[in-house]
């Protein structure tokens, strides 16, 4: 397989099998298929590579709801609710946050600093398309600057769109919380939005979802960082990776003990089964009949 660097053609010898694996794992999102130490750094100016992959990482990651909806569009049908929300809230992370990788790392020369214009585009977009669980890397994350980490973490932990094969927790749920923050519900706890109200029901499990991740990464972050005692901010990194599926590390989860591997590894576990299944496992002994019971007001301040 050629391609071109700095006007070289340079030869990288990739067999059919493994193009094969590479392409299912890039829509797939399991970004571990091939080798972590390098992943497509080779291919880090060549267009003709990273623009198919961020195409079939961006479409594993909008889910087949909105797969199957967008072919609407051709019959003059009016798209999903859902499908808007996740297109836009997916255009703002891809988009936003290649703008804000360029500002960290344009004159890094450790990252895309010696890049020529079009390259440092590219590998801006890549940078904010990949963290959403894929795993792969055109630069090595340990090259990155403390602003590009902590813009990775946050992408991350927000991951891919309901039904497909991300992880995080999901576009829409991060979409519902920012409306909780910006909007006022309304006397049933609801929030309306262009005409559209989005369930008391809802709300509530997208917070539980936050909830759930935040707790965990802390617990995890917290009990990692006492066992082996290394910084917070590359844990949080692994950490975080972990539950939301990604593949992206500082090199560190190699070097943790067994315990920590273990919590690493549980991170991992709760990730690809989902939030969503979790919190309404959490949620399956309620009892329906105090639901139906309107009990006294207990007051209490908060904020």
């Amino acid at each position: 397989f050629g391609y071109v660097s700095g006007g070289t053609i340079k030869n990288v010898h990739i067999d059919s099998g493994n193009v094969e694996v590479n392409t299912i794992s890039k829509t797939a999102y399991a970004g571990g298929l091939i080798e972590a130490s390098l992943s497509l750094s080779a291919f880090s100016q060549n267009a003709l590579v990273l623009l198919p992959t961020m195409f079939l990482i961006t479409i594993g990651g909008i889910g087949f709801l909105v797969l199957f909806d967008i072919p609407k569009l051709f019959k003059g049908k009016k798209l999903l609710f859902h499908t808007k929300v996740v297109l836009l809230v997916t255009s703002i992370i891809i988009f936003g946050g290649a703008i804000l990788f360029g500002i960290f790392e344009w004159n890094n020369a450790n990252s895309i600093g010696n890049m020529s214009f079009g390259n440092k585009i590219l590998n801006c977009l890549f940078f904010s398309i990949t963290p959403r669980t894929a795993g792969f890397f055109t630069i090595n994350p340990t090259n990155l600057s403390s602003a590009s980490l902590i813009l990775t973490d946050i992408i991350m932990f927000i991951g891919g769109s309901p039904t497909s094969t991300a992880g995080g927790i999901k576009t829409t749920t991060f979409f519902i919380l920012l409306l909780v923050l910006i909007k006022n519900v309304n006397f049933k706890g609801d929030i309306v939005i262009r005409k559209r109200r989005i369930k008391q029901r809802t709300i509530h499990k997208a917070a539980k979802i936050l909830c759930l991740h935040v707790v965990l990464v802390l617990i995890s972050t917290i009990s990692i960082c006492a066992i082996e005692g290394l910084r917070a901010d590359v844990v949080l990194f692994e950490t975080i990776s972990a539950i939301s599926t990604v593949g992206l590390s500082l090199n560190l989860t190699t070097t943790l003990g067994v315990v920590s591997k273990f919590i690493v590894c549980i991170l991992m576990f709760i990730g690809r089964v989902g939030a969503i299944t979790i919190t309404l496992a959490l949620g399956a002994s309620e009892n329906n009949v105090e639901q139906k019971i309107e009990y006294t007001d207990s007051k209490i301040v908060v904020g």
